[in-house]
């Protein structure tokens, strides 16, 4: 039996247990899941960053965090790149973007697949970057993320004599 060769698998309600898309305002959503991940940020606290995630999540860094291009699926992995970035990166103030095409907003794709999208910038200590979040609503009215992903836009070179 040939192995699946893109397992990963979409949010959809169904596959998460909801039978019925709340009713929510996209920017409290994302502004109550963007609280909780900068606290945690800031108190250096991987297991609550990670447990804003989906067990199968993704955090997709493209040079802000690793200096590569890297996709982390499912927690195992994000906690990796927490443990070993984290500190190293001074990643902080992290704040939500509101401006066109950034704002928080609530997407049907599908009658089965929904998410909110909402975009944050944040400071590293080598610049600046931009993240992008798709929470996905869960059986108990919270949200998860099911793909983060941070994107370097500025970035400051240190040259040793």
């Amino acid at each position: 039996m040939a192995s699946d060769p893109f397992p990963q698998r979409l949010p959809t309600l169904d596959r998460l247990g909801v039978t019925d898309l709340p009713n929510v305002s996209p920017s409290e959503v994302a502004s109550e899941w963007l609280d909780a991940f900068s606290a945690a940020i800031t108190q250096s606290d991987v297991g609550a960053i990670v447990n804003l995630f989906l067990e199968d999540g993704f955090w997709k860094d493209v040079i802000a965090l690793t200096w590569d291009l890297r996709t982390f699926e499912g927690r195992n992995d994000i906690t990796k790149l927490l443990d070993a970035r984290l500190a190293v990166t001074s990643f902080r103030e992290i704040r939500l973007l509101e401006e066109p095409l950034c704002e928080p907003e609530l997407r049907k794709l599908f009658p089965d697949l929904a998410w909110v999208r909402f975009c944050f910038g944040f400071i590293t200590m080598h610049g600046k970057g931009t993240g992008v979040v798709y929470l996905v609503p869960l059986p108990d009215s919270t949200w998860k993320a099911y793909s983060l992903g941070t994107l370097a836009r500025t970035c400051t070179v240190e040259v040793v004599p």
